[in-house]
């Protein structure tokens, strides 16, 4: 089986046992970018399950990704079922075509495979929820902010003041989006080939919001939100001058 050999930007090292499993089921993803995402999730290991949400396997695959993949193909597996590295990487890849496929219906999240603001975006979408981000994305454009503005951190701000996308709203996976993305554009991790003498181990925790990152909110997300806020003060002042006495 092929392996890769990624130099994380701690300066530690991790094999890829399941190169030729990503290239098998890529289809239009990435395959640097599975295997980036593989490894940020449960650094390879095929039977993590996560002790909270439950989720299981190579991606972290949720009983809800889960669901949507049972749907689409009439079968009936179980979240031990993904423990199997075949099907966690083709549940992966499905999920990530539907989060894809609903970004494509907004001019901000259209996709960018080299752009770094919209790779956060995308990982964020997979790991809060993408039909938050989309909702978010499309207040943030209609409150004239620019498709370039509409970053991580607008959205997470956004989420935040109108209490809208709560997990969207955690800056520790706004963190772990933005490591996963600045790993797959080479921040610090290239493929080499594996030397035997070298220990094959993977440092990152599995989990959901592990790498934290700090955050600082743009002065952006801060406007769109104000606008936002400042619209919905109006609108209660309207109301309540509306209000029988």
């Amino acid at each position: 089986m092929a392996i890769q050999r990624m130099i994380t930007p701690a300066g530690t090292s991790a094999a890829s046992p399941y190169e030729a499993l990503f290239a098998r089921f890529a289809g239009a993803i990435p395959q640097a970018y599975l295997r980036t995402l593989a490894y940020k999730e449960s650094g390879f290991r095929p039977d993590v399950v996560h002790p909270r949400s439950r989720a299981t396997g190579l991606f972290q695959i949720t009983q809800t990704a889960l669901d949507g993949w049972n749907r689409a193909k009439r079968t009936k597996h179980t979240l031990t079922h993904l423990k199997d590295p075949a099907l966690n990487t083709q549940v992966a890849v499905h999920h990530l075509g539907n989060v894809i496929a609903g970004y494509k219906r907004v001019r901000s999240l259209n996709p960018d495979w080299t752009s770094r603001r919209w790779l956060e975006l995308l990982t964020l979408g997979w790991n809060a929820g993408h039909n938050a981000i989309i909702a978010l994305a499309k207040k943030l454009e209609a409150a004239g902010i620019p498709p370039a503005r509409v970053t991580v951190e607008a959205a997470s701000e956004l989420a935040r003041v109108t209490g809208r996308g709560k997990y969207v709203a955690d800056p520790a996976r706004v963190g772990w989006a933005k490591s996963v993305a600045e790993m797959f554009l080479g921040g610090g991790v290239r493929p080499v080939p594996a030397r035997r003498s070298e220990p094959l181990v993977a440092s990152m925790v599995p989990g959901v919001g592990g790498g934290s990152v700090a955050i600082i909110f743009s002065a952006v997300a801060a406007g769109a939100a104000l606008v936002f806020a400042r619209k919905a003060e109006t609108h209660d002042d309207r109301r309540r001058a509306n209000k029988p006495r």
